[in-house]
């Protein structure tokens, strides 16, 4: 696993439009909302000139996801490390209990 740099997860995330985030899909087409009741105020669809389509998004929302893509299954691999562990060291704890 690669390491994880916590620091700029952070920013990453407290940079990102606030959630939760919900998928809405009234109107026939797809929105992105937060938390802040802006409908589709993290990302939605649009066409633009020459009818090419393209979608609306914030630079802070597109790295916090771009990012997240990659972060989040280091960071599940690393939970799951730390769980193994964690119950290795309860292990050894209970072992040696009766010295308390």
């Amino acid at each position: 696993m690669g390491e994880l740099n916590l620091d700029e997860l952070g920013r990453l995330a407290k940079a990102a439009t606030p959630g939760p985030w919900e998928w809405w899909t009234s109107n026939s087409f797809l929105r992105l909302s937060g938390s802040d009741g802006r409908d589709g105020g993290v990302l939605y669809a649009c066409n633009i000139r020459n009818e090419y389509a393209t979608v609306v998004v914030s630079e802070a929302d597109r790295r916090f996801i771009a990012e997240a893509r990659t972060a989040l299954p280091a960071l599940i691999a690393r939970i799951r490390e730390l769980e193994q562990e964690n119950a290795a060291l309860r292990t050894i704890a209970e072992r040696y209990r009766f010295l308390r």
